[in-house]
């Protein structure tokens, strides 16, 4: 009856240690998180594609600003250790174009802002992830055109004066983005990324001129649509964990 007892003893003591034990092993770690909301902030370098307009067979002169910025807000979820997916909605400035034709009197300028939405998925490994994400922009389009003599244009003076022309074109455009996450620790990135979003080139072509004796006479070649838009963006990514 002794040898059950302390049989029965050793048992239950060994049983409580082990308890004890996997109970001390779970309040010391801390699993990952299942998901993980994170903040962006991007600088960009971008290229807005389009045409320089051409009036009368003068070109314009283009002054380009490349630079722009992003922020964004989103969602990883984690499927696997190594696999995520991601939603994600940011906005940002792509840059501007200034143009000028001193010989018409004539100068103006463009810009691209938007806002999109995106979804994607995320590889992770040691120290750097790799993404993906396919969604659209909501891309605006601004422009300003000042024609501050308009003689100058129509090659005579029957026709005279200034016009000034502000707009704003705003079109839905599919978007593609890839790139990498340096993780600096487990809650900040460095990320690298290239975006594409798919428009159009506007241009514009003209021929005018205006007299009393053949009146008004103009060909003009237009396209409206709003530009396709590259960016390669640099920045940091903050996720609360």
């Amino acid at each position: 009856m002794n040898r059950i007892k302390s049989t029965r003893t050793v048992l239950s003591t060994a049983a409580l240690l082990s308890l004890s034990i996997a109970h001390a092993g779970d309040m010391g770690s801390k699993p990952a998180p299942v998901t993980m909301p994170y903040f962006g902030a991007e600088a960009s370098y971008n290229w807005i594609q389009r045409d320089e307009p051409s009036v009368n067979g003068i070109s314009s002169i283009a002054s380009i600003q490349h630079w722009g910025g992003r922020i964004s807000a989103g969602l990883l979820r984690l499927h696997t250790e190594k696999l995520g997916f991601t939603g994600e909605i940011g906005g940002g400035y792509y840059g501007n174009e200034s143009i000028s034709m001193p010989r018409l009197s004539t100068t103006g300028k463009s810009s691209v802002d938007g806002y999109d939405v995106l979804v994607g998925a995320l590889y992770k490994l040691e120290k750097f992830d790799v993404f993906g994400k396919i969604g659209f922009m909501i891309e605006n389009y601004r422009t300003t055109t000042n024609e501050a003599n308009l003689s100058q244009i129509t090659q005579g003076s029957f026709i005279t004066g200034s016009t000034y022309v502000r707009e704003n074109r705003t079109q839905v455009l599919p978007e593609v983005r890839a790139g990498g996450i340096y993780n600096l620790r487990e809650d900040l990135g460095l990320t690298l990324t290239y975006m594409h979003a798919f428009g159009s080139t506007p241009s514009l072509t003209g021929s005018i001129s205006a007299s009393q004796a053949t009146g008004i006479n103009q060909t003009i070649v237009a396209k409206a649509q709003n530009p396709s838009l590259d960016s390669i963006l640099l920045g940091l990514r903050y996720y609360i964990v």
